[in-house]
């Protein structure tokens, strides 16, 4: 239990190095969620490969809801982005 919560503490930043950047998740809150589906996804596949398609039907669904709170997210923080006068989002045109 100990090298989990020791991995925990240094994974959050509260060692000695820092491997979370909490200013950019505050502007890109939705990455963790589809770093998620990605893994997920390849996870499905690996488990498609080796012919388990029941784990492979279920990594591929939770994959999905992942992928759509992510997106989720990353709407929602483009429209307080676009009300706060749109600090750091630049239009197409």
């Amino acid at each position: 239990m100990g090298f989990w919560l020791e991995i925990f503490w240094v994974f959050c930043g509260m060692g000695r190095r820092r491997f979370i950047d909490w200013g950019a998740l505050r502007e890109n809150p939705g990455a963790p969620l589809i770093i998620a589906f990605v893994v997920n996804l390849v996870a499905a596949a690996v488990a498609l490969a080796l012919n388990r398609l029941d784990l492979a039907d279920r990594f591929a669904e939770v994959a999905y809801f992942f992928l759509a709170g992510g997106v989720i997210l990353q709407l929602i923080s483009l429209i307080l982005s676009r009300r706060r006068g749109g600090e750091g989002v630049e239009e197409d045109r």
